[in-house]
């Protein structure tokens, strides 16, 4: 941004032009007061650090390696939207994200100074190489020992379980991708918890994992039960890309939705999510926070994590 809006905030802030600077980039020497009154101020300008410039200045220092996962692909709805966010909050702090897939450890390392990871899995051979390396990194979607943040998975699925419990709903199911290395566990794990309590016995639908969930999980239920009566009342869908295919597959086999069938998704993604009852994650929350986080660890702070509200969204299929 040009020389005149760093100084407007500055007069607008009533601070110094390097205070703008040390709020933008999460540095110390400000009280938590004046660097919120800061980032408003600049936020109502549209102000942000120049990542150009900064790349010109810093070079590396100034790119943060956005990670995938080993079942991630960057045309993936969740990534390209996370990717996104991302963007946008990490060029407010004057950094720039490059997409690395899951196997290019060495060029991550080689060409950046943090990185965040997508689709942390167990054992995940990333963090031991980054850590190893020395390289600040902030996991999201998955727990474990340094930086993180991910949604309230369990609790989203406690919130799907008690909804299709409401609607009286007895036969129920949890569709989920057969991996047990994945980081959504806690979803079908807190659906479960809450059957259980309620004296309710649910199954656990495992579809193959893919690159295309939507499609593998329509061939999943018409392939067991076309022809056949489906055997229960209400489904909670780990994914609204699982949950998309999984309605198709009801509605093509004759199936009611939600007369017969009642279905929760998650993630509230755009397009799969249209008529679909689903548990939200905030993603442009969750990708603030993993910049924040980020910015924390660049600076050697102590490990942190942060645990994402999730909401119930209601629509036509619960």
């Amino acid at each position: 941004m040009d020389r005149n809006t760093i100084h407007e905030a500055a007069r607008r802030a009533n601070v110094s032009v390097a205070s703008i600077s040390r709020a933008l980039n999460n540095k110390p020497g400000l009280g938590e007061a004046t660097r919120a009154r800061i980032l408003a101020v600049c936020a109502e300008l549209g102000y942000s650090p120049s990542v150009a410039a900064r790349q010109l200045k810093e070079g590396r220092t100034a790119t943060v390696g956005l990670s995938l996962g080993l079942h991630d692909w960057q045309v993936n709805p969740y990534v390209s939207i996370m990717f996104e966010h991302l963007t946008r909050h990490l060029h407010y702090r004057g950094l720039m994200p490059v997409l690395f897939h899951h196997s290019n450890i060495p060029q991550l390392i080689e060409q950046t100074a943090s990185a965040i990871l997508l689709g942390v899995e167990n054992e995940d051979r990333r963090i031991r190489a980054l850590n190893e390396a020395g390289i600040p990194f902030v996991a999201i979607g998955k727990r474990h020992d340094g930086f993180w943040v991910c949604p309230d998975d369990e609790h989203g699925g406690q919130l799907a379980a008690d909804r299709l419990i409401e609607l009286g709903c007895r036969r129920l199911a949890s569709v989920e991708i057969d991996n047990t290395e994945k980081g959504t566990a806690l979803r079908a794990s807190g659906f479960q918890q809450v059957c259980q309590e309620a004296g309710i016995e649910s199954q656990s639908l495992n579809i193959p994992d893919s690159t295309t969930p939507t499609l593998t999980a329509y061939r999943y239920l018409t392939q067991h039960w076309s022809g056949s009566p489906f055997p229960y009342d209400g489904l909670f869908c780990e994914t609204d890309e699982i949950a998309f295919g999984v309605r198709s597959a009801l509605l093509d086999m004759g199936v009611d939705v939600p007369g017969q069938v009642k279905i929760i998704g998650y993630d509230d993604l755009p397009v799969f999510s249209e008529g679909i009852t689903t548990i939200q994650q905030d993603i442009s929350a969750i990708a603030r926070a993993a910049t924040e986080l980020l910015i924390e660890a660049l600076q050697g702070q102590k490990a942190k994590s942060r645990v994402m509200p999730v909401h119930l969204i209601r629509r036509d299929s619960a």
